[in-house]
């Protein structure tokens, strides 16, 4: 206590310095607390200061609150818990009330041995109102921009309830350039001195132009609302906007495009009503200001175009009516009404005429006087049908008998029946035909031709006699053919009867199953199976030639697919699956599988294979019994929290009346569904816990649906369901690539497979790199393609041909001239700024990287395939935007390794340990373990980078052996390397199981080096590393693959303890081994 009496005194006679504003450590002078809420006055100290104490001066006598001194608090206002003091000096506020408004003054001292500074922090409280916008009153609380027509003169008010500090609001009518100031009337309620009520009302009279836009803005403390101003577009009724409208000729269920002609307006609204007596309804705003532009759609169903059209991706029978453009620049009015009319075509798309075959030119026998009928079926809009001669007739009368309409869901059947009568005959054949006519006949003018048959008249004295026995014979025949027919009829009931009884039978036996699907989950199958169809026919092995696609099922092959199925002595246990088929052959009560692969070893394509099995039912697929299968890529769902929304924007079409809540009652109320998610690691709201994408893969919704997650190992979720399927993709072994390319690339050619397989042995070095079966599926096509392909000694000298195909391709294809295949200095930049980036998020906006890299360059890289550009929704849900990324991944890394080249191979006349410490800080955000393909292609563009990335590998990092991998791109032939890897090679190499896979690929790598090299290696050691062998590769338990070394002269197995002992290897395997020893050509020893 004695302490706390010495330094309060301390305080009051140490002179005081007052502090008005505060730069750096200090308190802001102006705060504000929110009302009845806990509240902090907000300061920052330096830590270690000596003591603060805080006073309201609001309090008669100016009481004091709290000390805090020497890290001892007290005071009234402490120890009634009313008020805290925080570690930099805050004063903690437990329950704000209006005798909080005010000056509050705080003393600090630091120390001491210096002055008590005092600073006064005027405190402001506030209350936000339940709608935190300006709400005109006549416009039902829409929050942004609302649409009014009126006749008389109009009085409008907008207002903001129950706010505090009180705030003051204008009206002003806004256009293109400024904002004209309306004369208001302001009224302000107070609520009990507490919380206000500001209301401004403005007149508006009927001198008003066409449209105007007006808005009601706050004048004073904006940071209260979220919103500080709400528009009102006014049209105005007393302006005549009727004009004749032009008819316009729309096929159902095709996309419909209304021009607004010379559209160059401010202010664009499209409205439509069914019948011209009824007021148009408004579906959709365009309103451009000097300030902001806003968009409104009040049906979904309809997009704008940039140029003001209205577009309609597929029109349906309620879409017809009379359309109306009504757009202003503020000063001159434009109005464009359209009479849409929706037709369709009849099926069949002829007049058909009884008693013809419209294939052939129609000859009908007839006697003097008959009837002939013609109609058209489905047929939209109604039309009229008539009769008439071909040529002129005089002794032709054609009597009109009867004439049918039947309509049907807005679609109708017509047919004409008319009589005729030959009087006597004619010099030469009569022709009739059957054409439409009436008012809608133009729409069918140009379709569909009249149909017309000549009539055969026979003219003989005995043509009555003749007639008759027609008639007899006639009617005789039609007798014994309803004999047979009822013959037949009787024999179809029995046998019927009989494989009923046995059906029923059959079914008491077969398990009961739900077969029943209501109209929305037809239609809800019928739309996911069409948006499945396009992306697994569009599959691209080379992007650069964009003519040839493939259906997924014709190019995929079963890779390295292996379930984690335990883990003993710190070794997780992989199991190779036979195929894809058995991914959903999951453990009991594990409805949540993760199918984790690195860039390029098939995650997407397999989930493509898996969606084509279900929408084909493939026999052998457990897919073939799911009744759902919802497949979203994750890299689309930026923003999207819900899943149904997500399903709703990025599966279904445009124009599909399944809502969003529909959507969710199906998905909901299905039994078997799956749901698969592609790309986690390119989900951008991967770290928000609150999504539903989170939540079903904690198992905390949907948890009776089978979901399936695609990732990157580095990208797993931080959260999981437990008992979890874990699945990884290896890649392609010898048997998987010899298998792709008879399937996918020659189709059955021996001898094109074997130049190929003669060309992968002709570049070791890509041995490694042609396990990813993306690399790999670039060098088979291109191999195949062509024949004279070089020899590659290193990885960055085979992409470096990857990316010249790109742009060759192009220029064999077009007249134009290549110009940015060298030159790309801005998208290196680009690159690297993703990759360096925390969440690698390698997704543009199309606009924004058009303008940055410029509009030539980008429509080349979108050309050649290097750039995929996707459409995807806006956040007003009406308009769409394109997005861009790379064809892969491993394209990005390509262009960041040129601007780290780049980068490092400057001159730097700094001293070595700064030099050290730049290349640290510009690659420290670049994984070696994620990246590695960024420092090997890095290393091989550029000399002098190399040699600094493989100093900062080996002093940095101590990745020795990454180290020398990074080296091999550079110079394969310089004698330091060879040395170097010749000592390495004549010690025991270890290849260790606890080993990261990044440090097993660099000691692979190196040892094909040295055996592509003749360089003697004295010893492998497999360290619990051995997974399996089949007699061609070992597989690691990593999934990597050791390929046969010639110059191996020892090889070294040590598997993993299973309890005691160590797991032993079968009499199968070991055969296999034998067999890879003896591959290898050179081993002595083997143990």
């Amino acid at each position: 206590m004695g302490k706390c009496t010495v330094h309060l005194t301390f305080f009051l006679v140490v002179q005081v310095v007052c502090a008005s504003s505060v730069v750096g450590e200090g308190c802001e002078n102006k705060q504000n607390l929110e009302l009845y809420q806990p509240g902090i006055i907000q300061c920052s100290f330096e830590e270690g200061f000596l003591g603060v104490q805080w006073f309201n001066s609001t309090v008669k006598e100016t009481s004091k609150i709290i000390t805090y001194v020497r890290d001892v608090k007290d005071g009234p206002g402490f120890r009634s818990g009313n008020y805290d003091v925080w570690l930099n000096g805050s004063l903690f506020v437990r329950n704000v009330t209006v005798e909080h408004e005010g000056v509050f003054i705080v003393t600090h001292a630091s120390s001491e041995s210096v002055q008590v500074k005092q600073y006064n922090i005027q405190v402001q409280l506030f209350v936000k109102p339940q709608l935190e916008y300006p709400v005109i009153e006549e416009c039902q609380d829409k929050s942004k921009i609302c649409y009014m027509l009126y006749e008389n003169p109009l009085e409008l008010s907008c207002s903001v309830e129950n706010v505090r500090p009180r705030i003051s609001l204008i009206w002003n009518q806004r256009n293109s350039q400024r904002d004209n100031l309306l004369e208001s009337n302001m009224t302000i309620i107070s609520n009990s001195e507490v919380t206000f009520t500001p209301r401004s009302t403005v007149k508006i009279h009927n001198h008003s132009p066409l449209l105007s836009v007006l808005v009601c803005s706050v004048n004073e403390n904006t940071w209260i609302l979220k919103e500080n101003e709400t528009l009102v577009i006014l049209e105005n009724r007393s302006v005549d906007i009727s004009h004749s409208p032009i008819r316009h000729l729309v096929e159902l269920h095709t996309t419909m495009t209304l021009p607004c002609n010379d559209f160059n307006e401010r202010i664009l609204v499209w409205k439509r009503s069914t019948d011209r007596s009824e007021i148009p309804e408004v579906i959709l705003i365009r309103v451009q200001t000097w300030k902001e532009d806003f968009n409104e759609t009040c049906k979904k169903d309809f997009r704008l175009k940039p140029d003001g059209s209205l577009m309609l991706p597929q029109t349906e029978l309620h879409h017809q009516g009379i359309y109306t453009c009504v757009a202003s620049d503020y000063d001159m009015d434009h109005i464009q009404t359209i009479d849409v009319v929706i037709f369709t075509y009849p099926s069949p798309p002829y007049i058909i005429v009884e008693g013809c075959d419209h294939t052939q030119y129609c000859v009908l026998d007839v006697a003097r006087e008959g009837n002939v009928t013609c109609s058209v079926r489905g047929i939209r809009p109604e039309v009229e049908l008539q009769w008439r001669t071909y040529g002129n007739y005089p002794d032709l009368s054609l009597t009109e008998l009867e004439r049918t309409s039947t309509e049907k869901g807005g679609i109708f059947d017509i047919s004409l029946t008319t009589n005729f009568k030959i009087l006597s005959a004619p010099e030469r054949g009569i022709t009739l035909e059957c054409f439409i006519v009436g008012q809608n006949s133009d729409v069918f003018k140009s379709s569909i031709k009249a149909a017309r048959i000549d009539l055969n008249v026979a003219y003989d004295g005995n043509m009555g006699i003749s007639s008759s026995w027609t008639v007899a014979v006639v009617t005789t025949i039609i007798a014994v053919l309803l004999i047979l027919v009822l013959l037949f009829i009787c024999l179809i009931v029995l046998k019927y009867r009989r494989n009923r009884r046995k059906i029923v039978e059959d079914e008491e036996m077969l398990p009961k199953t739900e077969t029943h699907r209501t109209p929305e989950e037809e239609k809800f199958i019928k739309e996911l199976k069409a948006k499945y169809k396009i992306l697994y026919h569009s599959v691209q092995p080379l992007p650069y030639i964009r003519d040839s696609m493939y259906c997924v099922d014709n190019v995929y092959v079963d890779s390295g697919i292996e379930r984690l199925v335990g883990q003993a002595h710190g070794h997780k246990i992989w199991k190779l699956l036979e195929s894809h088929h058995e991914l959903l052959k999951k453990p009991e009560n594990c409805g949540r599988q993760i199918i984790e692969g690195d860039p390029g070893y098939g995650k997407s394509t397999l989930t493509l294979q898996l969606a084509y099995d279900w929408c084909q039912k493939v026999p052998d697929s457990p897919l073939s019994n799911v009744p759902i299968l919802i497949y979203l890529r994750l890299r689309q769902l930026r923003g999207v929290k819900s899943i149904y929304q997500a399903i709703q924007r990025f599966i279904l079409p445009r124009d599909s009346d399944l809502s969003e809540d529909i959507v969710e009652s199906i998905i909901k109320n299905c039994s078997g569904a799956l749901v698969i998610l592609d790309g986690f690691d390119e989900y951008p709201d991967k770290d928000d816990p609150e999504t539903d994408i989170s939540l079903i893969l904690r198992r905390e919704m949907l948890q009776e649906i089978d979901v399936i997650l695609t990732t990157r190992p580095f990208y797993l979720p931080k959260e999981f369901a437990p008992h979890t399927d874990r699945i990884r993709l290896t890649g392609f072994n010898k048997d998987i690539q010899d298998q792709y390319i008879r399937k996918a690339v020659v189709q059955g050619d021996e001898q094109a497979s074997r130049d190929i397989i003669l060309k992968l042995q002709r570049n070791p070095l890509l041995g490694d790199l042609c396990q990813v079966p993306l690399l790999f599926v670039l060098f088979a096509h291109m191999s195949h393609k062509n024949k004279d392909l070089k020899t590659f000694k290193s990885v960055t000298s085979f992409f470096r041909n990857v990316i010249a195909c790109f742009h060759s391709h192009l220029m064999n294809k077009t007249i134009e001239k290549v110009t940015f295949d060298s030159k790309h200095d801005e998208l290196n930049k680009v690159a690297f700024e993703a990759l360096s980036g925390r969440n690698q998020l390698i997704v543009w906006d199309s606009t924004s990287l058009r303008k940055r890299l410029g509009d030539d360059f980008y429509q080349q890289y979108l050309k050649t395939g290097i750039f995929f550009e996707e459409e995807d929704l806006t956040d007003d849900q009406f308009l769409y935007k394109k997005e861009v990324r790379f064809y892969h991944k491993l394209f990005c890394e390509w262009y960041a390794a040129h601007y780290i080249a780049d980068y490092l191979s400057q001159e730097s006349s700094t001293s070595a340990t700064t030099e050290s410490q730049s290349v640290a800080e510009l690659l420290h955000c670049l994984d070696p373990f994620e990246l590695h393909y960024v420092y090997r292609f890095a290393c091989g563009l550029n000399k002098t980078a190399s040699g600094k990335i493989v100093n900062y590998l080996q002093d940095n990092l101590q990745h020795e052996k990454f180290a020398m991998m990074c080296m091999l791109e550079q110079d394969y032939k310089n004698e330091k390397i060879v040395d170097t890897i010749t000592k390495l090679a004549s010690t025991v190499v270890h290849v260790n199981g606890d080993d990261s896979q990044l440090h097993q690929r660099s000691t692979l790598q190196v040892l094909e080096f040295a055996s592509a090299k003749q360089i003697t290696i004295a010893c492998l050691h497999l360290t619990m590393a051995f997974k399996e062998c089949d007699g061609y590769t070992i597989l690691l338990q990593s999934g990597l693959s050791l390929c046969p070394l010639v110059t191996l002269e020892k090889i070294h197995i040590e598997t993993e303890k299973e309890g005691n002992e160590p797991r032993t290897i079968s009499e199968i395997q070991l055969t296999n081994i034998f067999r890879f020893a003896l591959r290898c050509q050179s081993v002595k020893e083997l143990s």
